[in-house]
């Protein structure tokens, strides 16, 4: 992913629900392609997803690695995903995503890819994807409680649900 261009970033920020979204451009690279049709295949959009949530943690400096060491790492519970366009090579893409909610051990993780289209158009989004993670303890492989810190860096569009919930 390369530098992310701030008039292009302004024009995606106004198209967002969230007024304070993650942002980073991506780049279509050539083996992303669908062998069948010259657009972004699914595998590609999927992985977008997850490169931007991993993106927004290294941003706030909680690494995955730092995650693995300390025995706590997300992992997805679900991904729904809505496919709105299509995405071409060397075309301008920018990824969003936001926490929408999050309770004691999970959070709801909205994203948004849009292509700039040409000067004085709005972006088109082309995907639009929700996922619920949950935060777990790698020796038991079972949910635990994130740490309460990390509240104002993942800054749910939804406030957090009361602490004794899930």
């Amino acid at each position: 992913m390369n530098a992310l261009n701030e008039s292009h970033a302004a024009i995606v920020r106004a198209a967002i629900e969230h007024p304070r979204p993650f942002l980073a451009p991506i780049m279509l690279l050539a083996h992303e392609l669908s062998p069948t049709v010259p657009h972004a295949n699914n595998i590609a959009m999927a992985n977008w997803i997850d490169r931007l949530a991993q993106l927004h943690a290294d941003a706030h400096n909680i690494t995955r690695a730092q995650q693995a060491a300390q025995g706590q790492v997300w992992f997805v519970a679900r991904h729904e995903i809505d496919y709105l366009g299509e995405a071409f090579l060397n075309d301008t893409l920018i990824g969003a995503t936001w926490i929408q909610s999050m309770g004691r051990t999970t959070l709801m993780r909205a994203t948004e890819v849009l292509r700039i289209e040409r000067e004085g158009q709005p972006p088109r989004v082309l995907l639009r994807a929700m996922s619920r993670w949950a935060f777990v303890d790698l020796a038991s492989r079972k949910p635990t409680a994130m740490p309460s810190a990390w509240q104002a860096w993942l800054d749910p569009l939804v406030s957090p649900i009361a602490r004794s919930e899930a």
